[in-house]
């Protein structure tokens, strides 16, 4: 037994003033980086939490389409990390209008670390001028999200298209939001996503 405890310590001594293997130098390793502020990702999850439920489309400045004699209108749904869109655009001319856009598509939606609301095409098709396509799926798209008062503001990145959406309450009766939940749901992980 004393033996044994011996060759220990002998073994224990000579490994502490071994001396450092080629390539090893006494340098201390690099410090980590400091973990990224909780502040952005909890204003991404805030942000996320309160875009959830159904909007009705108020105003758009869609750029590359005149103001003048243009109707409006679109629904979006945000229900946790999902996005659905539909927005119709027609023109008033004479006494029948005449249609000038219509996007339709379900996304998969996150915020990056710089509070960009970035969206992934599940399904989706965009009709312009006589000009259908289907979107396909994977299409990225960057947005910026913000709430002006009660409205929520997205903002196209690539074009400055931007698009104001008011809140589509559930019934004065009904306790739940437009999804039939009781209480809005707080997305757990760090992106907003559950």
């Amino acid at each position: 037994m004393r033996t044994a405890i011996c060759a220990l310590l002998v073994l224990v001594a000579l490994c502490a003033f071994a001396p450092l293997r080629a390539g090893q130098d006494d340098q201390t390793p690099p410090a980590e980086e400091p973990p990224p502020s909780v502040g952005p990702r909890q204003a991404n999850r805030d942000l996320l939490v309160r875009m959830q439920g159904c909007w009705r489309l108020t105003d758009a400045s869609i750029s590359g389409l005149a103001e003048e004699g243009r109707i409006d209108r679109g629904i979006l749904l945000v229900c946790e990390e999902f996005l659905s869109i539909e927005i119709h655009v027609v023109y008033e001319e004479r006494s029948e209008s005449v249609d000038e856009l219509l996007q339709t598509g379900t996304f998969r939606l996150r915020f990056n670390h710089e509070g960009i609301l970035d969206t992934t095409s599940l399904i989706g098709s965009l009709g312009e001028e006589e000009e259908f396509r289907f979107v396909p799926p994977g299409e990225r798209g960057s947005y910026r999200a913000e709430f002006a008062s009660e409205l929520l503001v997205l903002t196209n990145r690539r074009d400055g298209s931007r698009y104001t959406f008011a809140s589509i309450p559930a019934s004065p009766d009904y306790a739940g939001d437009f999804f039939g939940r009781r209480a809005k749901v707080e997305p757990g992980n760090d992106d907003g996503r559950r």
